[in-house]
């Protein structure tokens, strides 16, 4: 049994604004709580998506403990839900004290400030990812890069919503491509960190670069896929880094990690170099990465446990 997460999102959209506006702190602690209790169930359904993925990602990772993993990954869920209330009411500051970056990130980040000014920060779509916004513009000045829901009002919400996380934003689906990439180019030049999610992956066939899509091939889990060749385009032509991060969750803080940073020395080996340190910190901390349900992920990871066992 798949969920149709699109579907999931556009339905609950408005009953969780009501929820965020409206709700009284014990209302949303019940809501945001019985998201985990039924998520946490979906796995016992059968034929459960969640399921079956969760054991996947545990076969390609050497794991053992798909069922925690899966509960791992509705808890992170449960509290971006209802970190977002937060960030509705002005609470920007108090979401922004959960995030805590552990001593390289720190050091690589000023490092990075005091040589270049400027850098790309590639991050997966973890559970917390988009709420450390906040707290990561606390310590650089940044250009965070939104693709919204082709849903009117999701994408409503989102502008609203991410309005609050005092950061410069470029809604990059009803942006023209060339407006973005001058909007890019120009906050590279200012001195500023540009941040967006960069794990949107589609499926290799058979051509190394796509110019359509703008995305090349990389392998990851041992698995040959498309991701955007952007962040690598634009290093080069800037000659600032790239700095892949990973956001956790850890006794309700969000932890930041990064690898170090390097500069693009061309499209296909700098889009693997972040794709090497996304499946690393995949394989250790999975139940932070949702978006492993994503039905094109799934897959991908379904063919790569299946070829760790033959």
């Amino acid at each position: 049994m798949r969920l149709r997460f699109r579907i999931v999102k556009d339905s609950i959209s408005n009953p969780l604004d009501w929820i965020y506006r409206h709700g009284t702190p014990g209302l949303q602690r019940a809501v945001f709580g019985s998201v985990a209790v039924l998520g946490k169930a979906y796995y016992y359904v059968p034929g459960s998506h969640g399921r079956r993925t969760a054991r996947d990602i545990c076969r390609v990772a050497g794991r053992t403990d798909p069922r925690q993993v899966f509960s791992g990954m509705m808890d992170g869920l449960s509290f971006a839900l209802s970190t977002f209330g937060r960030i509705l009411h002005d609470k920007t500051g108090a979401v922004a004290d959960l995030l805590s970056l552990d001593e390289h990130a720190v050091a690589t980040f000023a490092e990075v400030q005091k040589t270049y000014g400027a850098c790309i920060v590639v991050l997966p779509h973890c559970a917390a990812s988009l709420v450390s916004a906040p707290g990561l513009r606390r310590n650089f000045n940044m250009l965070l890069l939104v693709r919204e829901s082709s849903s009117e009002t999701r994408g409503r919400y989102q502008e609203e919503y991410f309005g609050h996380f005092g950061t410069d934003l470029l809604f990059v689906r009803r942006t023209a491509p060339a407006t973005v990439a001058r909007t890019i180019l120009g906050a590279l030049k200012d001195g500023k960190f540009v941040l967006a999610l960069t794990d949107r992956v589609a499926y290799f066939k058979g051509q190394d670069t796509d110019e359509k899509y703008d995305t090349v091939r990389v392998k990851i889990f041992g698995q040959d896929v498309m991701l955007g060749a952007w962040p690598a385009r634009f290093s080069l032509k800037r000659q600032v880094p790239i700095v892949p991060g990973y956001i956790r969750l850890e006794n309700g803080r969000i932890i930041g990690s990064v690898a170090e940073p390097y500069i693009a020395k061309d499209l296909i080996s700098g889009t693997q170099e972040w794709v090497r340190y996304f499946e690393q910190s995949i394989r250790q901390y999975p139940a932070d990465w949702p978006f492993m349900l994503d039905k094109r992920w799934s897959k991908i990871i379904a063919a790569a446990a299946a070829a760790a066992h033959r």
